[in-house]
């Protein structure tokens, strides 16, 4: 599938302090395509990357993340065609580690600072609703935060907070990296498998996590709203 070359580091370089100073556009070092969803139909595709992109505001001058405004790809398989959208991030520190398919507009989220233990401070599962979203193809740049009215971004509505408590997963033991996403089988009761994967980076002192959540139907219906859709099945 061909990448718009706006999404491209023209000048890639073996820092990311060089790669910085010598790029004006394009993916921020490090920060590039970071989910992948094929819709169940599969003629829709999907790329979100972590973080914005240069030239929407994504960096200050001294390389330090400042933006909310992530665009997401869209193709086409069939044709090769693609639009764009926009994701929000809940605030600059943040970042997006992956995306699932739902149907042909919707998708599951994760959203994340780069925090571990008792220092991490949002880690969510959003759902998203792609329908009304604006195609942003012909924009060369968004703006570092507020988008104009023209512009219309990705409904987002939050699934699962992991802080929650309930779910025992905040504290010392929280992982820095949750970066999987899978459905399941349904369970016996009707409810949905979520499965949620930690990535480790080959770290010998941090656990594989693999975290299962029950999901009712009701909170992936396309009208849904949820609140407290989810138990987490240790």
């Amino acid at each position: 599938m061909p990448v718009p070359a706006r999404f491209r580091c023209a000048a890639p370089k073996p820092t990311p302090q060089e790669e910085q100073a010598a790029n004006t556009s394009g993916r921020q070092s490090n920060r590039g395509f970071e989910g992948l969803a094929l819709t169940p139909s599969g003629n829709r595709l999907v790329a979100l990357l972590q973080s914005p992109l240069i030239q929407d505001g994504g960096v200050d001058a001294k390389g330090r993340r400042i933006g909310i405004n992530i665009r997401a790809l869209s193709f086409d398989t069939a044709s090769g065609k693609s639009t764009e959208f926009v994701y929000q991030l809940k605030g600059p520190a943040d970042g997006v580690s992956e995306i699932l398919a739902l149907d042909q507009t919707r998708f599951l989220v994760l959203e994340r600072d780069g925090k571990s233990g008792h220092k991490a401070d949002h880690r969510s599962l959003y759902l998203i609703d792609t329908a009304a979203a604006t195609d942003i193809s012909a924009i060369p740049a968004l703006p570092q935060f507020d988008l104009p009215p023209t512009i219309k971004p990705v409904t987002k509505t939050e699934l699962i907070d992991f802080l929650d408590p309930a779910f025992t997963l905040a504290g010392t033991g929280m992982p820095e990296k949750i970066e999987g996403l899978a459905l399941g089988p349904d369970l016996p009761d009707g409810r949905k498998l979520l499965i949620v994967t930690v990535d480790n980076d080959f770290k010998l002192d941090v656990p594989n996590e693999i975290w299962a959540f029950a999901i009712t139907p009701a909170a992936l219906a396309p009208s849904a709203t949820p609140a407290a859709p989810a138990t987490n099945s240790p």
